[in-house]
């Protein structure tokens, strides 16, 4: 077994380009500047949003890169292993939620353009889909990876049971959105973009839970868990 082909499979490449594509709406957003928008006028929460975007993209980017070369030996002791092969993971997820937000971000730019401000609009759509996304993990957790303790106190269709539950709770976000699209006002193609990203939703979520369940496959088939 080639244990760093294994590890490729969680490190590269899938995670990467979805970087670039979050990399390329920030610099899409940015073209406001170039278009009327001063700097100056850009509210706080957005900068803030932005920054944590591109921490998140150098990150995943970063991870194409092989820092730690494993051999045989790293079976006898798995814990560094499964360690790196956890936060990969991590960063893949995280990665592939950072794409959808700065796509959305990309409007709340062109609102600002246009001197209208939807902070509370900016709002609500973080918090729901933070919530949102934060159920779809947990809730594939439950479904594709085995927790020992856990199932010490709940048995394993239990525990998928719960996932799956939390699974379906996640997608309220769909309700938001279909809200958002109503309520927004459409400035600078708003109610296309909230469209497409309804849309984009659905290969989020699919992303996601692949992340989790090449990481199940790798516990089992690599750690032997």
């Amino acid at each position: 077994m080639d244990i760093n082909s294994e590890i490729d499979e969680l490190r590269k490449p899938v995670a990467q380009l979805l970087s670039l594509f979050a990399l390329f709406m920030v610099f899409f957003a940015c073209l406001t500047f170039f278009n009327g928008l001063d700097y100056d006028k850009l509210p706080f929460y957005l900068k803030g949003i932005t920054i944590i975007e591109l921490i998140i993209i150098a990150i995943s980017l970063l991870q194409f890169i092989r820092f730690i070369k494993f051999d045989n030996n790293d079976l006898v002791n798995k814990r560094k292993l499964k360690n790196y092969a956890k936060f990969l993971t991590i960063i893949n997820v995280v990665a592939t939620y950072n794409a959808m937000f700065a796509f959305s971000n990309v409007f709340y730019f062109m609102a600002i353009q246009n001197n209208v401000d939807l902070y509370g609009y900016w709002l609500l759509y973080v918090v729901t889909m933070v919530i949102s996304f934060a159920l779809w993990s947990l809730g594939s957790i439950l479904v594709w990876i085995e927790l020992p303790r856990l199932q010490k106190y709940i048995s394993g269709k239990t525990k998928s049971f719960i996932g799956l539950g939390l699974l379906l709770v996640s997608q309220f976000i769909y309700i938001e959105k279909i809200i958002e699209y109503i309520l927004v006002p459409d400035i600078a193609e708003s109610k296309f973009a909230i469209a497409v990203s309804i849309i984009m939703l659905l290969g989020n979520f699919a992303v996601a839970i692949e992340w989790v369940r090449r990481y199940a496959n790798f516990k089992i088939h690599v750690l032997k868990e």
